[in-house]
């Protein structure tokens, strides 16, 4: 064997459409240049980065096109038409599917393989083509455009092989992948092509390397193998050739010390997962159950496909290792049947913790005085209800633990600040504690109690226990100390188990309050959960943040809540606000609990883990906003953020998921506060991080510095103000608590805008006016629960349709479980309630097979199918119905988010709820509903007919009323086809769903008969419609839909269709109209006409059905049911 041994390394990949970059696009990066898109106009600008070592097009020889050969921008703008126009004549007849296909089309296929550094540079480009040659070429017939890159000693080559092979006449044919088992079966001969091309270089050179392409698995684990560090993971900035640019050096090294381990030793993979790096505090931590307690295989594998820099092919040997260790521990599968491990550390992590929460348990060392803690609460927190004062009791009771299981909003820090003064009274020393040092001062702040992070408690106490001393001794607890921590149920397992041991060794107290429903830990572990489990909580459920409205007002007046809803249907919130202030002595009343609140109501829903309910009660009452695309999204966001600013409401808060969200949505704020001058123009300020400050910017600090040696004035990471002065030599902040801080603008980079923020960041807050949550696919039940309590008034949802085709599939999505499992709860996950909730996931999973193998086959299910998916559909059913009807509905909660369940989900399968439907749903499913009534009369029909009179249908006595029910079914089938994904959606719901394909083929018949009545009114007319060519013919069928509609919407005026990003040609055969970005793909204007006089010809049902749907929102509960 060579004495270098260099592995070879293959990525391969669809270019898809869908992803946002075509192949134009990813050509000009492979360049390294600038290519422009000729279909969308788009300009990709690569050229500052480093240019290939060489880059060409190889095609066959007979390839009808080689001038496009030398022109890689012109060849791929032409693969890219070929593409739509081979596509849009495919699904001619299907102009939903068309367009579904354009938009999502694989052009081709891209990727990437390495070079052996052994090898001359100069040599780089005969290798490579011949590589390409043999393994595309010749093999594929396809055409392949690639690019050497070179820089930094890093050998690589960028490929891209168009999606469809060169005929014998040298066209574009048939594709070169239809299944990705051809591009799994043809990446392994590409591989052994690339090495063997290589090694027989390397041997002529009569150099001591080679080029290995088999696996590890393959190889065996005692092969040594050099490391290629990939420059694309490597670094995320491609404008300078040094690897380490874009990623911390630090971290580029351990990835590469990482990968030599394994690929030389790989039983060091164990040591290096269970044991790791030392971090900056001097702890040696793997990365196993480092942020989760307990992982799949998947999960695992993807662990050491991070620790090596996107190392892949060795994930499957190092875990074949790490099975084989002690130290991994099998717990068995969770209630969706996935295999879950954790470590041995990890176990016992969470055993010290239990055992030094039960050694406090058995403690009573903090006994107060009855009479001392009743008088207190009778003095000065008379007001409180009676959870809040048994809570207080709880935590001022002689034991060493106490816990307080809290809802979003019902006063905790009030409970808080009434148990310091018990405790101080009784001589203790009270001390807090919080996630983050901006809580902890809040803590400070609003309870009076002196509090610092956890962060900085547990690291006191780990270098006390670890060296026998710490740099800050005064956070060490001791005897007699009371430990309140705050927002306990953001801890993790490592943290709670060393506060706990240290407590129960120093004789202090622990008291945890929190909401186990909200956020949870970002490390691993619940520990909340795990502590609760252990020694039990007080609960208060009654919420007391959120206020009065003016529909609580009518309803405590003796309207009826549906009436109150109906009467401020499309009521300003001015106008509710001024009902509110005209009762403000009935609205207090309310609010002290003589009245229903619809606001807590809907609280206590999200809360006990009813997310869909919960969010239904701001739906049905208007808070709920759905726009066309995301950028429609965060525009309505602001749009209405400056409407409520408008009207004089002074505090708002913004959420969203992401850090890209937060910022779209500050830059958006940002611009309207300069256009209505309230902030002077970005060139007056400076720029920090890539972003601009001026004077009067909202802002808050991404990090801390609590000493003051950077910030003079000293500030915690998420501190806010307003900036006072910014110049590039300081800038001085205001802070929300009225301190003033100032640095230097090239010192320190930490602040951020912060007019919006994110979801996580939220928890604890409290706002008097309104909050705005975006939401996304990223927001889940625990992010919806606390965004959507954080204001004391009203909060608007907005998404996006792009991302849900509708209000149900918002719903479902925040519905979804956090996977927050403790160990404990996979080895306790027995018994009937796991056992129904196991046979639900396990059937919705098998029922989901089914379907989707029908939908691959593009056909209706069998018999036997039909039968399996009745008996399943039966027997989860049951199993859901056995949940919702248990005894301990706190038990089926907690064990069904485990699986990933609601309650509002477990009631839908146990057919006891109806899933909540939007008004626009209930319209669909009125039309759908006829449709459905209409086809099934007009099948039946048929058959009596057929069987009648075979062969002599048109002469039964019945075929005129069988043609009037199938020309009216046809016609809500186009109404239906008009609006695809949400028909689906209710076919689905309606359990048709496998009648979507004959809607779609009545659609289409309807459609031609609607052609041929306008052929025959033109032909009557004498005007003849002009010859089209079968492109044109298919351009019109398929793209007059999406031109008619945006036409639609400046009133069908062709003078203005420019507004609507429409561009017009005259042409000797007429007026042809375009989308502007894609002037080559036009459609006739009498294909137009007829499309709106189309969509005019079935409006008639679908008025009918609204008119329906209405009267069916009219009536009451019995008259639906």
């Amino acid at each position: 064997m060579a004495n270098d041994v260099h592995r070879l390394h293959m990525r391969t990949d669809f270019v898809s459409r869908s992803g946002g970059a075509g192949t134009v696009a990813t050509a000009a990066y492979n360049d390294r240049t600038v290519y422009q898109e000729q279909a969308t106009g788009r300009i990709f600008d690569y050229a500052s980065d480093v240019p290939p070592l060489a880059a060409a097009i190889l095609a066959p020889d007979e390839f009808s096109l080689p001038r496009l050969k030398s022109d890689p921008a012109a060849f791929w703008n032409a693969v890219e038409g070929h593409e739509t126009a081979a596509l849009l004549h495919r699904y001619r007849r299907d102009p939903v599917r068309a367009i579904e296909a354009v938009e999502n089309a694989q052009t081709a296929l891209k990727g990437r393989f390495t070079l052996s550094n052994a090898l001359p540079r100069e040599m780089l480009p005969e290798v490579a083509e011949s590589i390409l040659r043999r393994a595309i070429v010749d093999e594929l017939r396809g055409v392949v455009h690639y690019s050497i890159h070179a820089d930094a000693g890093n050998y690589h080559v960028h490929f891209m092989i168009a999606g469809r092979k060169v005929s014998v006449d040298g066209a574009f044919g048939s594709r070169i992948f239809r299944q990705p088992q051809q591009i799994k079966s043809w990446t392994q001969g590409f591989r052994s092509i690339a090495a063997d091309e290589q090694n027989r270089r390397l041997a002529a050179l009569n150099l001591a390397s080679h080029v290995e392409h088999r696996s590890n698995a393959s190889l065996g684990i005692s092969l040594r193998a050099t490391v290629h560090v990939d420059h694309a993971t490597a670094a995320t900035s491609t404008k300078s050739p040094d690897p380490d640019i874009g990623i911390s050096g630090h971290n580029a090294r351990v990835q590469a010390e990482n990968a030599e381990v394994i690929l030389s030793n790989p039983r060091d993979v164990v040591e290096l997962l269970f044991v790791g790096h030392r971090d900056e505090w001097g702890r040696s931590e793997g990365q196993l159950c480092r942020d989760n307690a307990t992982l799949t295989a998947r999960d695992i594998k993807s662990k050491i496909v991070k620790l090596t820099g996107g190392r892949d092919d060795i994930a499957d040997i190092a875990f074949d290792r790490l099975l084989h260790d002690r130290r991994l521990v099998a717990l068995g599968q969770d209630l969706r049947g996935n295999e879950r491990y954790t470590t041995r550390e990890y176990l016992d992590r969470e055993a010290r913790l239990v055992e030094a929460a039960k050694s406090l348990d058995r403690r009573s060392s903090f006994s107060v005085r009855g009479e001392l803690c009743d008088g207190v609460i009778a003095q000065k927190f008379a007001w409180l209800n009676a959870e809040q004062k048994a809570a207080v009791r709880h935590m001022t009771g002689a034991a060493d633990i106490a816990l307080v299981q809290g809802r979003a909003g019902v006063g905790k820090t009030t409970i808080m600040q009434a148990s310091r003064e018990i405790w101080e009274a009784s001589g203790y020393q009270v001390r807090g504690a919080a996630i983050a040092w901006k809580a902890a001062r809040l803590l400070e702040a609003e309870a009076k109690i002196p509090s610092a992070s956890i962060a900085a408690i547990v690291n006191a106490e780990r270098q006390q226990r670890d060296h026998g001393t710490c740099a800050r001794p005064e956070l060490l607890l001791k005897r007699g100390q009371v430990l309140v921590i705050d927002e306990a149920g953001m801890a993790d397992v490592r943290s709670m188990e060393i506060l706990a041991t240290a407590a129960d060794r120093a004789g202090a107290k622990i008291v945890a309050i929190g909401d186990s429903a909200q956020f949870s830990a970002i490390s691993a572990g619940p520990a909340f959960s795990i502590l609760q489990d252990t020694v039990g909580a007080a609960q208060i459920n009654t919420i007391m943040r959120q206020t009065a409205d003016a529909e609580d007002i009518f309803v405590a007046k003796g309207q009826a809540r549906h009436d109150a809803i109906s009467s401020l249907a499309g009521v300003s919130l001015v106008e509710r606000r001024a009902v509110v202030k005209r009762n403000l002595e009935l609205v207090a009343d309310i609010n002290r609990g003589a009245g229903s609140i619809w606001r807590r109501e809907a609280a206590q829903l999200l809360a006990a883990g009813n997310t869909a309910d919960g969010v239904g009660e701001w739906q049905r009452r208007g808070f709920v906003t759905a726009s066309e695309n995301h950028d429609a999204t965060i525009r309505q966001v602001v749009t209405r953020y400056f409407e409520l600013r408008d009207q004089g409401e002074a505090a708002q808060a913004i959420y969203a998921s992401t850090n890209r969200d937060v910022d779209q949505l500050n830059r958006g704020i940002r611009a309207g506060l300069q256009e209505r001058g309230e902030l002077v123009d970005d060139t007056v300020g400076i720029r920090i991080g890539g972003k601009s400050f001026v004077a009067g910017d909202r802002i808050s600090f991404t990090a801390g510095d609590v000493t003051g040696q950077i910030v003079a004035g000293g500030v915690v990471n998420g501190d806010g103000g307003i900036v006072v002065m910014a110049s590039p030599e300081r800038v001085t902040i205001s802070l929300d608590d009225k301190r003033v801080v100032a640095f230097d603008p090239k010192a320190w980079t930490d602040i951020n805008h912060a007019y919006a923020t994110t979801h996580y960041k939220a928890q604890g807050q409290t706002v008097d006016g309104t909050v705005h949550v975006l939401a996304d696919r990223y927001l889940r039940s625990d992010g919806a629960y606390v965004a959507l309590t954080r204001s004391k008034q009203d909060t608007f949802v907005y998404y996006s349709r792009e991302e849900f085709a509708n209000y149900n599939e918002l719903a479902k999505s925040l519905s979804r479980a956090p996977e927050t499992f403790a160990a404990r709860d996979i080895t306790r996950a027995s018994g009937e309630v796991a056992d129904s909730v196991r046979n639900v996931v396990l059937a919705g999973r098998r029922m989901a097979d089914l379907l989707h193998a029908a939908d691959a086959r593009d056909r209706d299910l069998g018999d036997a199918e039909r039968d399996e998916l009745g008996r399943l559909r039966a027997d989860r059913s049951a199993a859901a119905q056995r949940l919702v009807t248990a005894a301990d509905r706190a038990d089926v909660i907690k064990t069904a988010r485990h699986a990933g369940l609601s309650w509002a989900r477990l009631e839908e399968i146990a057919g006891v709820r109806e899933p909540v439907r939007s008004p626009a749903q209930m319209i669909v499913d009125a039309v759908a509903r006829e449709w459905l009534k209409l086809h099934d009369r007009a099948r039946e029909l048929w058959h009596r007919i057929r069987g009648d009179a075979p062969g002599r249908e048109r002469q039964h006595p019945d075929y005129p009323a069988y043609s009037q029910e199938r020309d009216s079914r046809n016609k809500l089938a186009l109404a239906l086809n008009a609006q695809a994904a949400v028909a689906r959606d209710s076919l689905r719901h309606l359990g048709r769903r496998g009648d979507w394909k004959a809607a779609r083929s009545q659609a289409a018949a309807a459609e031609r008969e609607i052609e041929m009545i306008l052929r025959q009114t033109a032909k009557d007319q004498q005007e003849r419609p002009q010859p089209l060519s079968k492109m044109q013919a298919s351009l019109d069928r398929h793209l007059a839909p999406i031109i008619a509609e945006k036409l639609r919407a400046v009133g069908g005026n062709i003078k203005r269709a420019a507004e609507v990003g429409l561009a017009t040609h005259q042409t000797a055969a007429g007026l042809f109209l375009s989308d502007a970005r894609t002037p080559e793909l036009r459609t006739s204007l009498r294909a137009i006409l007829h499309q709106i006089q189309a969509a005019r010809a079935v409006q008639a049902p679908v008025a009918a059905e609204k008119v329906a749907a209405t009267e069916h929102e009219k009536a009451g509960p019995k008259q639906k049911l």
